[in-house]
């Protein structure tokens, strides 16, 4: 029988936590203690419209930020409900026009 205590991604998330700088180390920890009101997003402009595969927006996590994100799947359903999206958000480049 497998020991179930040892959880293997856990194991390396504690890794790779350990390889940050104390920087981000206190950032990390202070995200994960903040209350979820602390770290909601912005609304910019709603719409109405379902989102669908392939679908650009953007998304604004802070005042001086603004993110490009994709829909990649827009109708899940599972255990978890019906409509769920998978997304993707990507890394915001600085300097770049």
């Amino acid at each position: 029988m497998s020991d179930y205590t040892d959880n293997p991604i856990a194991r390396a998330w504690k890794k790779r936590y350990q390889n940050f700088s104390p920087d981000i180390q206190y950032k990390l920890d202070a995200l994960y203690n903040a209350s979820s009101k602390e770290y909601q997003f912005n609304v910019i402009k709603k719409s109405r419209k379902h989102p669908s595969k392939g679908d650009v927006f953007i998304i604004n996590p802070t005042e001086d930020l603004f993110l490009y994100g994709v829909v990649l799947n827009s109708d899940i359903n599972n255990i978890c409900g019906n409509d769920l999206y998978v997304i993707i958000i990507l890394k915001n480049r600085e300097g770049r026009n």
